[in-house]
């Protein structure tokens, strides 16, 4: 452990470097010098004595005039290297949401095309006869599964009390099925 010593007089006192969970956690009383406070509880011993409390490293502290703290704190700040600051690089930049909805609708309307032209095949090789048989066989199947399997809908409402958008998701587009 890092320390920094202090000679006063025919005394020495020993500070230790606090961390920073330390320095935040402590607790300032109001009409206490918070320097004092601070090199109180970063008093490690004086002169080869422990301190064994921030009590009584406050009583030592209190013993000392204002003006000798204050250069005692700038000697013990001044003394231990400077806090590293980490820095990130390389951070996922999201695109704007305007942009991601557009292509959202590009997809959709892609999948939509897609759709219609499988559809479009299957009515020239079958038939529009044939295609409305197999639609309507499809809801019949789904009429007598009692939609077993499927999920319950979400609320409409939101519990943070914003309203969802209309017309459901954004950038989806709502299309009759029948």
């Amino acid at each position: 452990m890092e320390t920094v010593e202090v000679k006063l007089l025919k005394y020495t006192l020993r500070f230790r470097q606090l961390s920073w969970r330390e320095e935040l956690s402590l607790k300032f009383p109001e009409k206490e010098d918070r320097r004092c406070t601070l090199l109180a509880h970063a008093l490690a011993d004086v002169s080869g004595l422990k301190v064994t409390s921030p009590e009584d490293a406050l009583k030592v502290m209190k013993t000392l005039p204002e003006s000798v703290i204050h250069r005692v704190f700038i000697v013990y700040r001044g003394s231990f290297p400077p806090p590293r600051i980490f820095t990130t690089t390389g951070l996922f930049k999201a695109p704007e949401p305007n942009h991601v909805s557009r292509l959202f609708e590009e997809e959709e309307e892609k999948r939509d095309q897609t759709m219609d032209k499988v559809e479009e095949e299957m009515r020239q090789k079958f038939g529009s006869k044939e295609l409305e048989e197999t639609k309507e066989v499809e809801r019949q199947m789904l009429r007598n599964s009692k939609m077993r399997g499927l999920t319950k809908a979400t609320p409409d409402e939101n519990k943070f009390g914003a309203t969802p958008p209309v017309g459901g998701v954004i950038g989806s587009k709502k299309k009759n099925v029948n």
